[in-house]
């Protein structure tokens, strides 16, 4: 399995070699303008979904799953290794984060106003997770390029009823209601349990992904 996420990452170096600069010029530039890492982190969402499913257009464009069944390894492997590799593409996203937040910390000055850091992260991580436990079976099920249009479409979808929730109201209905209960303080518990419940999430989704890929024929 080592060999499986060494070979991904090998990928992922190619495709970064070009976009990580550029990332971390404009990760820097929001975090330091606005005076925290919220935006960054949108940011580094988008990448790391953007990277990893460019993963699976790479092998197709390679015919990698071709070529890894004359290898002695099982199909159960190959998938638990992609995800194995996305968690550590998370991992890796997280620690350039909080680095930046830590840097700002010392050379921007906050309000009490900002958005706390670890519960806004936690969110974040979530749905990464979320993310990819709905498109890894999805592009296993109908291949890169068939399932890419029903990809842009789990993507954008939420986003778009996010910002229609926004422009109609509802949120700020919502965030008032949760003041008016009392809710409010319970929120930066729900994000901390957002985390283990996103690795569970993507546990279902290796495991129909897992389904998926033995069935398959190459």
């Amino acid at each position: 399995m080592i060999g499986l996420i060494s070979k991904d990452f090998l990928v992922l170096q190619k495709l970064m070699r070009s976009q990580i600069p550029i990332l971390l010029i404009m990760t820097i530039l929001f975090t330091f303008s606005f005076g925290n890492s919220t935006y960054a982190l949108s940011m580094v969402c988008v990448f790391l979904m953007a990277s990893s499913v460019n993963i699976f257009y790479y092998d197709d464009t390679a015919k990698w799953d071709s070529f890894a069944q004359t290898l002695p390894i099982k199909k159960k492997t190959i998938v638990e290794a992609r995800y194995c590799s996305s968690l550590l593409t998370i991992l890796g996203g997280i620690l350039v984060v909080t680095i930046l937040e830590f840097i700002s910390k010392i050379f921007v000055s906050r309000s009490e106003s900002d958005v706390p850091f670890v519960p806004v992260l936690c969110i974040t991580v979530f749905l990464v997770c979320l993310m990819y436990s709905i498109l890894f079976p999805i592009i296993y099920r109908f291949g890169p390029e068939h399932s890419r249009v029903i990809s842009i479409a789990v993507i954008m979808i939420p986003v778009l009823i996010f910002i229609l929730l926004g422009k109609s109201g509802a949120l700020d209905n919502l965030f008032t209601s949760l003041e008016s209960s009392g809710m409010e303080s319970m929120i930066p518990i729900y994000c901390y349990l957002s985390v283990p419940a996103g690795i569970v999430l993507l546990f279902l989704s290796c495991l129909l992904s897992i389904h998926i890929y033995n069935q398959k024929e190459f």
